[in-house]
């Protein structure tokens, strides 16, 4: 029997596969001068390259539906999670990722939710053993927070005087109460001043030394005064540190997934498919989900 595949994701061809039917076998999907192409052709071709791994896929999931549920709630939160993460980039981030489009992403990140009920329904942690690694993570600054800058740079367009005297002008706009993300769109010589400063959330070492210093010292909503570093001076205004309510589920998933035992997950898997009675009626796949001993 094949393994679990751990947050399989169902891609574009996967989806086209499972729309396709050899009920349509005549239906043209693609004409042209050179010949044409019907939905049987499609299939097979699909099939061909990529039928086995979508129909496991697809029965793990319809297994898993029938024992576990994914709430709205959930699949919201979760990828609000890496909308928050990328920010502006998200969209940029799906690309990157080989995701179509949004929806696509979120059907993933549905298989993945469901998968992992399968995979943590046996682990706990108490919420002290939680707060024990958050607080823990925060000391070592694991977890990540959000700022934005505005930052002068120090270059050959204009004089040292001007610097400084652009540096003074700022301070003096902030200490004012001027809006700080305004600022930085006039003021800022970075390529976030177009996001109003926003640099997204980051950990350690994602910073220049001097700039993280001082970041992981501010609370929520302040702001620094002129930090020097190799590009310039910055003022640093940090605009969200997660609490322990806000992460507590992302360092359950992470203790968690330290603790799996994969031979124990992919045992309850098979019993789950055994006890579906799955029976593929594709002649080429109908052992898909028979073990090595049965078919000895």
């Amino acid at each position: 029997m094949k393994k679990l595949t751990i947050a399989a994701t169902i891609t574009a061809g996967v989806l086209l596969l499972s729309g396709c039917s050899n009920d349509a076998n005549s239906e043209v999907v693609v004409e042209s001068t050179v010949g044409d192409i019907t939905k049987e052709d499609f299939y097979n071709e699909m099939k061909n390259y990529i039928g086995e791994s979508a129909l496991y896929n697809m029965v793990v999931i319809k297994v898993l539906e029938d024992k576990y549920e994914v709430s709205d709630e959930e699949l919201d939160n979760a990828v609000q999670e890496a909308k928050d993460a990328q920010g502006d980039m998200f969209n940029m981030w799906l690309t990157q990722q080989g995701y179509p489009d949004e929806e696509a992403f979120r059907d993933q990140t549905y298989q993945r939710l469901l998968q992992e009920k399968l995979m943590f329904e046996d682990i706990e942690f108490s919420d002290e053993e939680l707060e024990d690694k958050f607080n823990e993570m925060k000391e070592n600054r694991e977890i990540e927070i959000r700022a934005s800058h505005i930052l002068i740079e120090k270059n050959e367009d204009r004089t040292a005087e001007e610097t400084e005297a652009l540096v003074a002008e700022v301070q003096k706009k902030l200490d004012e109460g001027e809006d700080f993300a305004e600022l930085a769109k006039e003021y800022s010589d970075d390529g976030s001043a177009a996001n109003g400063g926003d640099l997204g959330y980051f950990t350690t070492g994602r910073m220049v030394k001097e700039f993280e210093e001082v970041a992981f010292t501010l609370e929520e909503g302040e702001i620094s005064g002129p930090v020097e570093s190799n590009f310039g001076t910055h003022f640093i205004q940090v605009t969200d540190v997660p609490t322990f309510e806000d992460k507590k589920e992302d360092i359950r998933r992470q203790l968690a997934l330290e603790q799996i035992d994969y031979n124990d997950v992919q045992s309850k898997l098979d019993k789950l498919i055994e006890d579906a009675g799955v029976d593929i009626k594709i002649e080429e796949y109908k052992d898909l989900f028979t073990t090595p001993e049965a078919q000895g």
